[in-house]
């Protein structure tokens, strides 16, 4: 399998001590993802997959990278656009 292309299409930045942000992406213009959270955690910025708590009330990922390489290139993308704040990523 090659190299997915992902391209990050909204970052929406919110003001609350612990969501920081939220984003949503577009897999190879195929598969669209929305509701990854950038959290402020105890060790830093922390970016979670869109989940859903289950019947006893733990949250569970509703949708999740396979592969380590492919988590990292999701995490990077958004916290590079969080930090740098590029043109075209929405602030409200």
């Amino acid at each position: 399998m090659g190299a997915m292309n992902i391209k990050l299409t909204r970052l929406r930045r919110i003001d609350h001590p612990k969501v920081k942000a939220v984003a949503s992406i577009l897999i190879d213009g195929a598969l669209a993802v929305h509701d990854i959270k950038l959290l402020n955690g105890s060790t830093g910025l922390l970016v979670t997959m869109p989940n859903k708590p289950d019947r006893n009330g733990r949250y569970r990922a509703m949708v999740h990278p396979i592969n380590a390489d492919l988590r990292k290139q999701i995490e990077t993308l958004i916290l590079d656009e969080y930090e740098n704040g590029k043109a075209g990523m929405t602030n409200d």
